[in-house]
């Protein structure tokens, strides 16, 4: 969390009371504070939230990454012709109380209209998730890595 001071203002002056017994004038500058990041384990593939601002994944590449809850990160897997084996897997922890659990979707578009559908899910509920799906048509391949829970964060990679 970052803070910024707002400066140039004239400071405020509370009147502390405590019942009717007066204990004190304090000086107070106002400041707002300011959560500049949505995650504090952010990685370095942000902002990749969306699949419009997805993250490059070349083939056989293997990265740290930080699923940060309710923060979906998208990969961008090239376009692909009918007939090619995707292999996608994300390998984690999913300890009791101290991990959380990740799921995978695979996206494409089926008939060229910039319309993506999720075409494979791995959800297994335990570490790591893997998807094997070979493809049926020409398209741009995406995966969005995500927790299981909106409320879940996790390493990754």
């Amino acid at each position: 969390m970052a803070a910024s001071l707002t400066t140039g203002s004239v400071p405020r002056h509370l009147l502390a009371l405590a019942g009717p017994m007066l204990v004190g004038l304090v000086s107070v500058i106002g400041f707002n504070l300011v959560d500049t990041w949505a995650c504090d384990s952010d990685d370095v593939f942000e902002a990749n939230d969306a699949i419009n601002t997805a993250t490059l994944m070349p083939e056989g590449w293997r990265a740290p990454a930080y699923a940060c809850a309710g923060n979906d990160d998208w990969y961008y897997l090239g376009q692909h012709p009918a007939g090619t084996t995707l292999d996608i897997d994300i390998y984690f922890s999913d300890l009791w109380l101290t991990d959380d659990d990740l799921d995978m979707e695979l996206y494409a578009d089926p008939d060229g209209d910039n319309t993506f559908e999720q075409i494979a899910l791995s959800n297994t509920g335990s570490d790591d998730e893997s998807i094997r799906f070979t493809t049926t048509y020409e398209s741009l391949y995406f995966v969005r890595v995500f927790p299981y829970d909106t409320l879940d964060e996790n390493s990754y990679e």
